[in-house]
């Protein structure tokens, strides 16, 4: 048995007591193994909302996503972003394949469901409803506010 103060007049009580003898309040006692444990099964709930938010994400950055630009009027190219688990391949692709390369390498990381890391810079990554263009902003190739990229599967 510990002794704990009257929340009314302060005077010290049993913690077993359920009225304070000296006062006549009556001693709300909460459980704080209860709380504790609620406490514990919300964290683990937004923790695990979390981690499947970025599982999602990343499932979708796993597409092939490209954007078909044009040099003239029968002549075009496509440019790639090819997402691996930990890296971003640039691709440049036309239709003579000797002219085909990777422009850039990434690293990046996952931040949550809508933001991707790479070098210290944070891009916001959105899709479309159908999940057939995602916009990366600010631009990851150039230097525009957002580019677009297309998944044509």
């Amino acid at each position: 048995m510990s002794l704990i103060r009257c929340p009314e007049c302060s005077n010290e009580i049993s913690d077993k007591a359920k009225i304070c003898p000296n006062c006549g309040k009556k001693i709300n006692k909460t459980n704080n193994k209860n709380i504790i444990v609620i406490i514990i099964l919300i964290a683990l709930t937004i923790l695990g909302y979390s981690y499947f938010k970025k599982q999602e994400l990343k499932e979708l950055l796993l597409k092939d996503w490209e954007r078909v630009e044009r040099i003239s009027t029968d002549n075009y190219y496509t440019l790639k972003l090819d997402f691996s688990e930990t890296k971003i391949l640039y691709k440049f692709d036309s239709i003579y394949s000797w002219l085909d390369s990777t422009l850039m390498t990434y690293d990046y990381k996952i931040i949550n469901s809508r933001k991707i890391k790479i070098n210290d810079q944070i891009y916001e990554i959105e899709f479309n409803e159908e999940k057939t263009m995602m916009t990366i902003t600010p631009s990851l190739t150039d230097s525009s506010t957002s580019k677009s990229w297309f998944n044509f599967d």
